[in-house]
């Protein structure tokens, strides 16, 4: 059985994908994000089935209770937004457990029967399941996958719109309060480097831009389907969990109403220096081109370049201030720490020798 592990590009969609893939016959995933690794390694080590299960469900409550994850808004689903959903857990233990003959390939076997498990206590028919789909969400996460058949799908977005999506999400969740240099720091070093992070690990990987996936959605996921060996139908262009409606995270405080083929990115360029927008422009080059992301008109002088990219980004600023309000003394310290290795993202010809898949959309 295929694992497709997502991926995303900073705030480009991957929720949005992952909900798309709800209710197809052929696919097995979680409603949300599953950090297998970290889960693996904390039951590497037990033989017992029964507390493995057991273990599962008391780290993952929100996957048998939806009224759980408010930060995904899974307990505000439907037509109305006031539906959730809810999984039997003594049942998922149930079929977790009669889904095993032995534990030859324990890794494996544990990854799939989670799934499968699950689906089947949804009442899913586990005989048609041809692909797990997990969203690992987080490149650092990306391991424990040696013993398990798996391809990636990336999903992205204009680079200055991830940028200006992630700051005004993290800054205005709760006020705040959540910040921190380390998190804007990750926001950026995601931007700049995961495309030559993948790569460096020589792994072939799927590209969806979120724009395509708005604008294009059907040829976008007609595509994608024959890329991972799924048979395309309609339900893909409906956004759910669990058969009910979903309107998007808390962190967008809007609502947003699945796939939008009037979609654009708005940018809040007010997240910017205009030194900074020059900056992405420069570093993230290829990047543009590649995808067909439009370019500031900006004028650049390649002699200031090494300067600029000295003074701090208005974006890790914003944050900083953010940390003294709260009075987080760590934090406004941590600042000039992250600064100096953000400082070294930037660097010459990036992915000068680097050959970056296409959009699945502009595959024939």
């Amino acid at each position: 059985m295929k694992t497709i592990i997502i991926f995303p590009y900073g705030r480009s969609g991957s929720d949005l994908l992952q909900s798309l893939f709800d209710n197809h016959e052929e696919i097995s995933q979680f409603p949300g994000i599953f950090f297998w690794p970290e889960f693996f390694k904390k039951i590497q080590f037990e033989m017992s089935l029964q507390k493995i299960a057991d273990s599962f469900i008391r780290d993952h409550k929100f996957f048998f209770d939806s009224r759980l994850n408010r930060i995904e808004r899974h307990e505000q689903l439907g037509e109305r937004k006031d539906s959730f959903y809810t999984v039997n857990e003594e049942l998922f233990k149930k079929n977790f457990l009669s889904l095993f003959t032995d534990l030859k390939n324990k890794k494996r076997d544990i990854f799939i029967n989670l799934h499968l498990a699950y689906s089947l206590s949804c009442g899913e028919n586990i005989n048609k399941k041809k692909i797990i789909v997990i969203n690992l969400h987080l490149l650092e996460y990306y391991r424990d996958f040696e013993d398990i058949n798996h391809e990636i799908i990336l999903t992205i977005r204009n680079p200055i719109a991830v940028l200006s999506s992630s700051a005004k999400g993290w800054l205005n969740y709760k006020s705040g309060k959540h910040t921190s240099p380390w998190q804007c720091y990750y926001f950026l070093r995601r931007v700049f480097e995961i495309f030559k992070e993948l790569l460096e690990k020589k792994n072939s990987f799927l590209v969806v831009k979120l724009e395509s996936l708005h604008l294009h959605s059907e040829k976008t996921l007609k595509n994608l389907s024959k890329a991972i060996g799924i048979e395309y139908n309609e339900k893909l262009l409906i956004s759910s969990y669990h058969g009910k409606k979903w309107w998007g995270d808390s962190l967008s405080k809007e609502y947003l109403d699945g796939l939008n083929p009037h979609f654009k990115n708005n940018i809040n360029f007010n997240y910017f220096f205009k030194k900074d927008l020059i900056l992405i422009n420069h570093f993230l080059n290829k990047i543009f081109l590649n995808f067909e992301y439009k370019k500031e008109e900006l004028k650049e002088n390649i002699f200031l370049i090494p300067l600029l990219k000295l003074l701090p980004l208005k974006i890790e600023l914003l944050f900083f201030i953010q940390q003294l309000k709260s009075f987080n003394l760590k934090n406004s310290i941590l600042f000039f720490y992250y600064w100096f290795k953000r400082v070294k993202l930037m660097k010459k010809d990036l992915y000068k020798d680097l050959s970056i898949p296409k959009d699945i959309t502009k595959l024939r």
